[in-house]
């Protein structure tokens, strides 16, 4: 189709499809969207046009509490500028990371399983000068990480990806993807059809997992995207599962402004 004939279209409020998969693609995505609007039970969530507005980054610290009120499960911890202390009182291992980087595992500004006061001491002395350190405990009995990210796409909607997390998000292509809402089966089955959910089922003498603990886990970092209208991002990388729940490691929100 040629470029003028599809702009000519957009601009008249219509879809170009530029192959029969991708009209049966968009056709198929029509209906699913057709369902969910006339259930009541599962409503549209409209995402409105937001102009060239600042972005901000919310802290760890701060998305973590977010989602915390929201239900998802996160490491006890505290930001402070009197580490060893506090890590003293939370209890070792525990992990040390900067305040007001986001990719603090690039510059070196994340320091994990610390078993002393020592030893807390010590790495603030490596790690890249900081005014204040938040201090976690440590997650013990991971049997997998998992990537949740809920992002909002103008004129699309909000669009949920999960996929393997931790170091293995980079190294291997394992991620679906759904428009939002999904209920829990919809986000059941897209967990169930990654490569990592081997690692769920009892794989090589692992625990098995009962998914649906991760499957409300992963719903309800989608419910907190949804129910602030000013976020643009949501996302929990590593989703850390054990036997016992599914606890948020590590956490980016995004805000929109203006």
């Amino acid at each position: 189709m040629p470029a003028t004939v599809s702009r000519h279209l957009i601009e008249r409020g219509l879809a170009p499809m530029s192959g029969i998969d991708e009209a049966l693609a968009g056709l198929e995505a029509a209906a699913f969207f057709g369902v969910r609007f006339a259930n009541p039970l599962s409503p549209i969530h409209p995402v409105p046009p937001f102009d060239d507005q600042a972005r901000a980054a919310l802290s760890e610290w701060d998305a973590k509490q977010i989602l915390a009120d929201g239900g998802v499960l996160v490491p006890d911890g505290l930001v402070t500028d009197r580490p060893g202390e506090v890590a003293a009182d939370i209890g070792f291992p525990v992990a040390l990371k900067i305040v007001g980087a986001l990719h603090k595992s690039d510059t070196g500004g994340v320091m994990l399983y610390l078993e002393s006061v020592e030893d807390v001491v010590a790495a603030t002395g490596v790690m890249p000068p900081s005014d204040s350190y938040l201090v976690e405990q440590m997650i013990p009995g991971g049997v997998a990480e998992l990537l949740v990210g809920v992002r909002r796409h103008d004129g699309l909607g909000w669009l949920l990806t999960i996929g393997a997390g931790g170091e293995l998000t980079e190294l291997a292509n394992d991620t679906a993807h759904l428009l939002l809402p999904a209920d829990a089966p919809f986000i059941r089955r897209a967990l169930e059809s990654l490569s990592v959910a081997a690692l769920l089922n009892g794989y090589r003498g692992r625990p098995t997992i009962d998914l649906q603990f991760v499957v409300d886990a992963i719903d309800k970092i989608c419910r907190v995207a949804l129910e602030h209208e000013r976020f643009d991002t949501v996302e929990v990388n590593p989703l850390v599962v054990t036997p016992e729940g599914a606890v948020a490691v590590d956490a980016l929100i995004v805000s929109r402004h203006g």
